[in-house]
């Protein structure tokens, strides 16, 4: 399910962690920084963002908290401390996302299924942040590629972690970029096969999620490849302008 493993020289260069990256962001975020992501939302209480923090929290999140997250998700960060509310909020999403069953319906459906976006926006947060950001950010992506194998999503979280290579400098800037591609085609491929019928559109990468292939989504991804700058992401942008072949029966 989900395709080939990632190659050995990036969990190497940047072992998968569910919390590596949350305790590194939770040091850098101040209490008016919350204040101003419960905002996003009137009924969103302080105590609920702050419970989140805990290291022992839970990690399911629900009613206000998670609209004022997604919200912040959303924003188009100015400076540095907008990047780093922005990078929180996208982590306690996909944390959350992670945890679910891949088969969920309903709301916790929507959430995974909207997740491909929260990975996108946190990829551009970390690497406005920095290498260490980008190499933790990573590290977070390759579990979450694990945590969570629904097809319409799991190939995204394997695109950003490769694409945040350039980002994160050394040792990822020495891994083969041929391999680095390889297992992203790879992926993307497995989870197109097992789509089947329900894939969105014959658009590499895009087309697996129909959130994505929105006209208004496509642009973003499409804009977050071209703001990066390194060998990587030269190669990934190619890849976005191709076009998947459907599997037999589509």
């Amino acid at each position: 399910m989900g395709g080939p493993r990632p190659p050995d020289a990036l969990l190497h260069a940047a072992p998968p962690s569910e919390t590596a990256l949350l305790d590194y962001v939770r040091l850098r975020i101040s209490r008016a920084m919350l204040e101003e992501i419960a905002l996003n939302t009137p009924a969103c209480l302080l105590s609920a963002l702050e419970e989140l923090l805990r290291p022992v929290s839970g990690f399911r999140i629900d009613g206000p908290a998670r609209e004022a997250l997604e919200l912040e998700r959303w924003n188009q960060p100015a400076g540095e401390q907008a990047h780093w509310k922005r990078l929180l909020a996208t982590a306690l999403l996909l944390r959350s996302a992670g945890r679910l069953p891949s088969g969920a319906s309903g709301e916790d459906g929507f959430l995974i299924d909207t997740s491909a976006a929260t990975v996108r926006a946190l990829g551009e947060s970390a690497s406005a942040l920095g290498p260490e950001t980008s190499r933790l950010a990573i590290c977070f992506l390759l579990w979450i590629f694990d945590a969570q194998p629904r097809p319409c999503f799991r190939a995204f979280p394997a695109f950003v972690a490769v694409l945040l290579t350039d980002a994160a400098g050394k040792p990822t800037t020495k891994l083969a970029p041929g391999q680095m591609l390889a297992w992203v085609e790879g992926v993307e491929a497995a989870c197109r096969a097992e789509l089947g019928w329900r894939v969105a559109s014959t658009r590499w990468l895009i087309g697996l999620n129909g959130y994505e292939n929105l006209a208004a989504h496509r642009e973003r991804w499409t804009a977050t490849v071209a703001s990066a700058d390194g060998p990587m992401a030269r190669a990934l942008a190619g890849y976005l302008s191709r076009v998947s072949a459907q599997p037999s029966g589509v």
